[in-house]
């Protein structure tokens, strides 16, 4: 099973917003080295993290914004982690068998 996501599989997914935050998101998360990390997370929303400067979901999203994606809303930063969690999780065919249609909006 693997999580590693290729530009044309980014691209199945149909929304363009929804792809730009996964796309995101996932090359954070490859750049912190967090898929072990994320495989074993269970609450994605940050109410239920350690959001400390030093916690690897700050320097996640801290990440994502460097990456050049700046319009998370609370709610889009807990779907993008919670969609690369089951990435992490199940691996790319049922990743993309789940994601390439849906949109948050």
């Amino acid at each position: 099973m693997s999580y590693i996501l290729e530009d044309k599989d980014i691209n199945n997914i149909t929304f363009e917003h929804t792809r730009n935050m996964i796309k995101n998101g996932y090359d954070a998360v490859c750049a912190c080295d967090a898929w072990n990390w994320l495989k074993d997370l269970t609450d994605y929303s940050f109410r239920g993290q350690d959001y400390r400067e030093d916690s690897l979901m700050y320097k996640i999203a801290y990440k994502m914004e460097q990456l050049g994606y700046t319009g998370h809303s609370g709610f889009s930063m807990e779907f993008t982690f919670s969609a690369l969690g089951f990435l992490a999780k199940y691996g790319k065919d049922r990743f993309i068998q789940k994601y390439a249609n849906f949109s948050i909006y």
